[in-house]
């Protein structure tokens, strides 16, 4: 069975925040603790619902939300090795089939940092969201996987034509969400994840945002 696994980094106020392998000393239970997931982040998982169920993804109607605050999960990622999502780090996770995994300190770090730079929390929730489901979107229509920068950056592409349906005025809290992101080998820097997103946001529906992922609609004057 095809699966993916994405690791969406954030960063308390500029302090930089990784995800750890798995191995090593755990410091914190291994089970997870699931809590209630976060009604703005609810919010953002019924609008992108939604958006792909209108582009023809049926399976999108399954897409589900948990929410961890304390323990670790573990995901099956695109080599089929099992890896470790910890709460203790602000970190969320696409894990196949069909579940978002964030840790309720990756919500809280999302709230704080638009909090404290002036934007929308609830377009910062979105941005976070629609890149794990824009995972879910290639889990159900990928026939072969790329290289994980490819892969992350097409996420970000569908990410892109997600939002723009979705609230065109969200563009400035993407912005400063994606550079919270920093640098990293598997997504790239938050220049080329803007690019990649900006591809999808200026194009829409007609955005092609990678190989043998769901086609671009075909534009109006066509």
């Amino acid at each position: 069975m095809k699966s993916t696994e994405h690791l969406l980094a954030a960063s308390l106020l500029g302090t930089s925040l990784v995800l750890g392998g798995c191995g090593g000393m755990d410091t914190e239970p291994k089970e997870a603790t699931i809590v209630q997931n976060d009604p703005g982040m609810e919010a953002s998982m019924v609008k992108l619902r939604n958006y792909w169920i209108g582009r023809g993804v049926a399976q999108a109607a399954d897409v589900k939300l948990v929410t961890i605050s304390a323990g670790t999960m573990d995901c099956v990622n695109l080599q089929y090795i099992t890896t470790t999502l910890r709460a203790s780090e602000t970190n969320g996770a696409y894990c196949a089939p069909a579940t978002i995994v964030v840790g309720k300190k990756a919500v809280e770090t999302i709230t704080a940092n638009a909090i404290h730079g002036g934007y929308s929390v609830e377009d910062a929730e979105l941005t976070l969201a629609a890149h794990e489901f824009g995972h879910d979107i290639q889990y159900n229509t990928v026939s072969g996987y790329g290289e994980q920068q490819i892969v992350e950056q097409n996420a970000d592409c569908m990410a892109g034509q997600a939002i723009r349906d979705i609230n065109p005025d969200a563009y400035p809290a993407v912005d400063k969400v994606y550079y919270t992101f920093g640098s990293d080998p598997e997504h790239g820097s938050p220049e080329e994840r803007l690019a990649a997103f900006k591809n999808g946001f200026d194009g829409g529906k007609q955005a092609f945002c990678g190989a043998n992922i769901l086609p671009p609609e075909p534009s109006a004057s066509n």
